[in-house]
This record gives structure tokens, sequence and C-alpha cells, in this order.
């Protein structure tokens, strides 16, 4: 525990804050346990952990790379929003914040590979199926956190957007600059030949929001105590939390992240209090079993659909397949990614289909893109254009195969 206490005072983001704990510890040794636990826990309700936001202060200038370039120009360059300015991706944000609640928890637990604060780990941030050494039989376990990627302030986008678009553009070059970089060969220590590189960096004191989502109100529920130790984990993991991106070994990416309106050290006190996390809550399925026998069949009813609108609030990722370091995506979501969230919705409101989904009686199509209102069809390739001088871009010599002849038949070969 020394190390984690020692890494405390360190990464400490405001040092007038930690200045008082000497007068809370004076205090406690002058009032019963159960007070200074009353006193540390006042005013910061776990309710107020359900929808939070988190501020990421970039103390030096980082790089969270698109893994391409810019063909004679740049090596490396920066990943943009819609908007054109830089932001931390969701999926990088998660990744280190699992990281550093994953230090915390080995801490804990003194140093087991997966202790009682390391299955709190797992429960905030789901299951890891890739690093699985064996087999995995069932369902990967949901995560209780969701983080949304991390942006420039929207004020600060709104007053980008109000500027003419040659202002627009040079605000947004403002905030990145060109690098070189450089290769040392190990045998000589110089600079290797032709291995000169450019690389983009956004600069230091860029502050991104990102917003947060606890769910505490799962299908089992948490009682107070679990309550409390999955959010204190969670704001001691972000106390360590001091780089992203990459270069972080060689200075890049240094950052104090912060949740808004939450000071740690209550939480953190109830942490060092309660060495020992209580139980985690059952899971979904063993908790309620499907009863398989209650569910009847009615042979005389008919089909009925049900819409299901989908409105997407941030880019979806649905893999097809890997190359390399590029991921492809479907342009649909699968209905079996929808059945099971459809399910436990369900059944958090009392409505059990497991029996309906045995007996085929539930089926969930796959959700595709909406047209006009309607749903879209995944439609046959009947375009084309020919290989010189057409082509939908240049907007002849396309041919629809369903309500024309092929080319040849048209000029009579």
């Amino acid at each position: 525990m020394s190390k984690k206490t020692n890494k405390r005072k360190g990464k400490s983001p405001n040092n007038s804050g930690r200045s008082n704990r000497s007068s809370k510890r004076s205090a406690a040794a002058q009032s019963p346990l159960t007070n200074l636990l009353a006193e540390s826990t006042k005013g910061l309700s776990v309710t107020n952990l359900s929808a939070f936001t988190t501020q990421i202060t970039m103390l030096s200038d980082w790089h969270i790379g698109t893994g391409a370039g810019r063909p004679g120009d740049i090596d490396r360059l920066v990943q943009r929003d819609q908007d054109g300015l830089p932001y931390i991706p969701a999926k990088t944000l998660t990744g280190i914040w699992r990281d550093a609640c994953e230090v915390v928890a080995w801490g804990l637990d003194n140093g087991g590979e997966l202790g009682a604060w390391g299955q709190w780990v797992k429960y905030l941030f789901g299951d890891q199926p890739a690093l699985e050494k064996s087999a995995v039989l069932g369902s990967p376990q949901a995560a209780a956190l969701s983080i949304r990627g991390a942006y420039l302030h929207q004020d600060l986008k709104a007053a980008i957007a109000n500027k003419s678009p040659a202002d627009q553009t040079r605000l947004k070059e403002a905030l990145t600059f060109v690098k070189p970089g450089i290769s040392i060969d190990p045998d000589t220590g110089c600079a290797k030949e032709d291995f000169l590189r450019f690389e983009e960096m956004v600069r230091a004191g860029t502050v991104l929001i990102a917003d947060c989502q606890l769910d505490l109100n799962s299908l089992n529920g948490l009682n107070d105590e679990q309550q409390k130790a999955a959010c204190a984990l969670l704001v001691a993991g972000s106390c360590f939390i001091e780089r992203i991106g990459g270069k972080r070994r060689r200075g890049a990416g240094h950052c104090v992240v912060t949740l808004q309106k939450i000071s740690p050290d209550p939480w953190l006190d109830w942490l060092e209090q309660n060495t020992q996390p209580p139980n985690l809550p059952p899971e979904p399925d063993a908790a309620a079993p499907a009863n398989w026998h209650q569910y009847e069949v009615d042979q005389s009813s008919a089909w009925i659909a049900v819409p299901l609108k989908i409105t997407a609030q941030s880019p979806l990722i649905i893999a097809s397949r890997t190359i390399g370091n590029v991921v492809e995506t479907l342009d649909y979501i699968p209905g079996t990614h929808l059945l099971r969230l459809i399910v436990r919705k369900l059944k958090s409101t009392g409505v059990d289909l497991s029996g309906a989904i045995s007996h085929g009686d539930l089926i969930v199509t796959n959700a595709t893109l909406s047209v006009e209102g309607q749903r879209g069809r995944p439609i046959p390739y009947a375009l084309f254009g020919e290989k010189l001088g057409g082509g939908l871009g240049k907007d002849q010599k396309v041919y629809n195969r369903f309500a024309e002849s092929e080319p040849g038949k048209l000029l009579g070969i």
C-alpha cells in the first residue's frame, strides 16, 4: 500500500486539496470510524456518478495517430473528429483508464493476479476475450462503465465555427505542428541514413471533455457498499492516469484527468478505510434463470413486427475483418448483436422473453440504414460504369443492369 500512497502524492492535481489530508487524519483519530466515513462521503452520493464528465488536460504535446500519413509530407497524422479537430477516441481513453484501475487493484490485492479488486475492474470495464488463453465458451461480460470520446469543448468548437473558412483553417492548423524525428543506429549511436520522419503533434495545453456513464442500476442492482466500491475504484484509477497516446515514454502525452464536480479525496479516504471490497453482484443469468416451461406457443397467432429505431450518438464499428491496422466495418448491425441487449432491457422491466427465443417466436433482424424514413434493404450490385471515362464520380456512362441492356448490346456489338 505504500506504493499507492506515494503515487497519490506525486499525482496530485491540486496541492491545496492534499494539504488538508493531515487535518482529516487528526480528526479521524478523535472521532469514530463511522463518523469519518459519513463525513468523507458527504455530498458525494453515488448517484451523482451515474452520468459524469471527465476532463483531460494535456500538459505536454501529444499524438494519437491514425496509423497513416500524407505521402511526401507527414509520416504520421493525428486523429481528428468530424469537425477536423484533434480528439481522444473512446477506445484509447477506456484502455488507459482500465490500465490505471488495474494498477490500483493490483496494489489493493497485494500483488494478486485477479483478486477481489481485480474482479471489480472486470465488472467496471467488462471482459477481454482477446486476451483469454483458453477457449471462451460463454458470452463476454458487458462493461458497467461507458466512456465516450474526449473532444474539445463545445464553446471552443462554436467559436471556431463562427469564423470565416480561411480563419477556421488557420485556427485548426494552429492546434498542431510537425515534429521531425530520426532513428538511432544501436551499433554506432548515430542517426541512420534515410530515416528522417515527420510526425504531427497536438500542442500542450489542450483541454478535452469526455462524457461517461456508470450503470449503477443493473439488472440485479447494487447495494450501497457495492456502489461505493465501484465509484472509489474508478476515481482512484483516474488519479493514476499520467500519460496517454503515442511516445508516452519520450515525454509526450503527459496529462491530468479529473472528474468534474467530484473531489477525489473523500473517495480515496473511503478506499483506504475499506481495503476489502464487498462481493460482486451475481451475474444476470445466475440471478434470474430463465423458466423455459412457462412459455406456451399459440399456433393461431400471427407475426407482429415492432420497428426499432436506432440513432447512433457516436460512430459505430461492427468489425467484419482486419487488414493490417485497419478494421473494416459492416454497414449494418447484425440482429444477433441486438438480441441480447433487447432481452436484457425487457427483463429489467419484468418481461422475460427467453422462452420465445428458444421456440423461435422472437426474431431480431439486421438493422440497416434508414432511407427517407424507411428501412433500407440490401440490393445486388446492379450499377456499374465503364472503366475509361465513366463511373458515378464522373456522373456518366453508368448502367443499371435491372433496367438497361449491357453496353455491348446498346452499341450493337
